[in-house]
């Protein structure tokens, strides 16, 4: 929630709508067509005229550019919210009307979608110049009041704001939630029916007399309802194709069937508009039938997924860090008492990840600093990290890059960002940390964790306290808030839990707010057991601290002291080599597809950071090897990494939370056909495994894991003669950069 939002903060988020921000005149109106004029001629709000303010409003108001891959939902009408919820879900960007609310979406950049006026519910998409109706919408932080706007007083208001109600995790335009072009559609389809979606389908009202054609061969609707006389002709066509599906017919024949009856009648509808009725009519019937509709054999090449547990064993290509890094995981893997590959290598890049804070810099504008979570049973050794870490550090000299276990408050994480701007934190049990954050009444440890999602992406800015703001402030006061300000705030988050407690304790909302994305998460198979005996008590590898101190110190400047909170340090530039770039820009192109698929589900926002943890990740081993530049090695060790740690995260995600009875029968389903390999279930094998299930309830399951991507029906050859064996397989969702 950012209650309050002004023009003033639209420093922050310029980069979201880079090249779509508008100047309007302010006035009584929020829009005022001459004010808008500056759209037509293509001219954007400058970085100057954002600064500009007037007491505790805009000097003038805003407008954001749509189209382009950007599509908002206007709500006026509060009663089409549910239908408009059902259809495209939540927003992670929505903006508070004087009327109700502003939805907004990313969509194919490509997609022709038009805008669209539709009475109490708009969508604005395309910048067409035809009308500016459909080219923009008032941008949060825009003010509209009530001097000659009748219609605001009407809502008995004198002043009204457009103002940023939902705010989550969104750095940049890629951030916001996607739909795709055919949700955009069935949007409109849904809205300009007036919202009735029926088994029917959308109910297009007709206004041609009924004596003008014959309704004779209209049975009964496929809803049941009589037609009426005056059911006008697109009600007709409706119910009729309704009642032939009813009959068993194929869309085929429904088709042959409604065209020659609308040819018949003295006044036909035209082939299109008809078209569309019928296509309505099956597509609802295909949503409240799904048994009904077959699915057919894939013929692409797919990989097989194979059964896997939550708890993910780190490939073997990882259980190192390429450079002087690898020698702490050796050091780590012979002193640790439980010793586990997953904790020493994320215990490394932890290391670095905090050495390297603040003062390390990729071209791309990437620093280090990371956030890891190592997901692993209780009496395991997941503690001797912290332990580790520090040793390292302690005898480094750099003792004062760390910091306290956890944050009760968000001032708790100013106070330390002051005392230290580079620091490390250890939260030993994050599970119960996320708990208690859920718990009724501890809006400070909510607060807390709202101010480390927004740390994370700060790390080339400045991080300032949501409570305060510099307007009608005097000069005192507004030093004392320049003084709360952190430039660059570099955290480093270490963080241990156990998988019934981390998983239990996160929820949709988590995932929503993009905080699980921007941690690094490894399940680690280690089970509990004795302690491993003859472990050395080795001193930290002269080496490392060597490197440590060095880094540190690299290209002098203020950080080669005492840092200082409210002052930029100099940073080191590491850059990406053009075979660096051929490994990130495929891992990109691949987790765009991840991405889509997981749209449905809402899993997608999990992948949001994956690209940019990787380049961070990247700048880590670059160092490690003490490198100025990220070649192909270090690209790919960490792209696999960040592949890795999100595919577990995923799949741990959509394992434990299920959200509903039908994401049960769904991730019960998805587990029996994984537990299948190679091998695969037929639809019969499924029916026998999943008997209890109603026939609906298993075809809209099976459906929708076959619409996402995570199964697929194939054929499957049989070793002597006779018909391919067709059966259901899980589908492979990453594929390597190599593939």
């Amino acid at each position: 929630m950012m209650a309050g939002f002004t023009a003033a903060h639209w420093g922050e988020l310029t980069n979201i709508f880079s090249g779509r921000l508008l100047r309007g005149e302010r006035g009584t109106n929020a829009i005022k067509t001459e004010g808008w004029n500056l759209f037509s001629n293509g001219d954007t709000v400058t970085a100057e005229e954002l600064e500009q303010v007037d007491g505790d409003a805009p000097a003038f108001n805003l407008g954001i550019r749509t189209g382009r891959g950007l599509v908002v939902v206007d709500i006026d009408k509060p009663e089409k919210e549910p239908l408009i919820r059902g259809i495209v879900g939540h927003s992670n960007f929505e903006v508070s009307t004087p009327r109700g609310k502003h939805l907004y979406f990313r969509t194919d950049p490509d997609a022709k979608i038009p805008s669209r006026i539709m009475g109490g519910v708009d969508i604005f998409c395309s910048p067409s110049g035809d009308s500016a109706k459909g080219s923009y919408v008032v941008a949060p932080g825009s003010v509209r009041t009530a001097d000659r706007d009748i219609k605001l007083k009407g809502y008995g208001v004198e002043r009204a704001v457009y103002d940023l109600t939902v705010f989550d995790g969104v750095d940049d335009f890629e951030d916001l939630a996607y739909r795709s072009p055919d949700i955009i559609f069935d949007l409109m389809r849904a809205i300009g029916s007036g919202g009735t979606v029926g088994p029917v389908g959308p109910v297009f009202p007709g206004k041609m007399p009924s004596n003008v054609f014959d309704v004779s061969g209209v049975k009964i609707p496929h809803d049941g309802r009589p037609v009426g006389k005056d059911c006008g002709r697109n009600n007709a066509a409706a119910s009729l194709v309704g009642q032939y599906i009813h009959d068993g017919d194929d869309f085929n024949k429904a088709w042959q069937k409604v065209s020659a009856w609308n040819e018949a009648n003295p006044v036909p509808l035209e082939p299109d508009e008809l078209h569309k009725a019928a296509v309505s009519v099956f597509k609802s019937h295909e949503r409240n039938h799904p048994e009904d509709k077959p699915i057919e054999p894939t013929s692409a090449t797919i990989r097989i997924k194979k059964p896997r547990t939550v708890a993910s064993v780190l490939p073997a290509g990882l259980h190192t860090v390429p450079g002087i890094l690898g020698d702490f995981v050796d050091w780590y893997m012979s002193t640790a008492p439980a010793p586990h590959v997953e904790m020493a290598v994320q215990s490394a890049l932890a290391l670095g990840s905090v050495v390297l804070g603040r003062k390390y810099l990729t071209t791309e504008s990437n620093f280090t600093s990371l956030y890891f979570l190592t997901v692993a049973k209780s009496g395991t050794g997941k503690e001797y990290g912290k332990k580790a870490i520090e040793k390292i550090l302690d005898a480094a000299g750099l003792d004062e890059l760390i910091g306290g276990s956890g944050y009760t408050s968000p001032g708790a994480v100013y106070s330390e960002l002051r005392d230290r701007p580079t620091h490390i934190t250890v939260i030993d049990e994050f599970g119960k940390y996320l708990q208690a954050c859920s718990a009724s009444g501890n809006s400070q440890l909510q607060e807390a964790v709202t101010t480390l999602v927004e740390a994370f992406g700060r790390l080339d800015g400045t991080l300032r306290p949501r409570a305060y703001s510099s307007m009608g402030l005097t000069e005192k006061q507004r030093g004392d808030v320049d003084r709360l300000k952190v430039t660059r705030p570099a955290i480093t988050l270490y963080s241990m839990t156990t998988p019934k407690q981390f998983y239990s304790a996160i929820g949709e909302a988590d995932i929503e707010a993009g905080m699980l994305g921007r941690f690094l998460v490894v399940n680690s198979d280690a089970e509990c057991g004795a302690r491993k005996r003859g472990q050395t008590k080795a001193a930290p590898p002269a080496g490392v601290v060597r490197w440590a101190q060095s880094m540190r110190d690299a290209g002098g400047g203020n950080l080669a002291g005492v840092e200082v909170h409210d002052v930029a340090p100099k940073t080191v530039e590491i850059e990406f080599t053009p075979a660096a770039y051929e490994v990130l820009d495929a891992f990109e192109a691949e987790n765009v597809t991840q991405r889509r698929k997981l749209a449905d589900g809402g899993r997608d926002v999990l992948l949001a950071r994956a690209v940019e943890i990787a380049m961070r990740l990247a700048a880590i081993v670059a160092c490690s090897k003490s490198s100025p530049r990220i070649d192909r090695e270090a690209m790919e060790w960490a792209v696999n990494y960040s592949r890795h740690a999100f595919e577990g995260l995923v799949e741990a995600v959509g394992h434990q939370m299920t959200g509903s009875e039908f994401g049960a029968r769904r991730q019960a389903m998805l587990e029996a056909v994984m537990a299948a390999g190679d091998r695969g279930m037929t639809d019969r094998e499924m029916k026998r495994r999943f008997k209890r299930l109603k026939p609906k309830e298993h075809a809209e399951a099976l459906r929708a894991l076959v619409d996402a991507g995570e199964i697929a029906l194939v054929e499957i050859d049989h070793k002597g003669a006779g018909r391919k064996r067709q059966a259901f397989v899980a589908v492979e969702d990453w594929v390597s950069c190599d593939d």
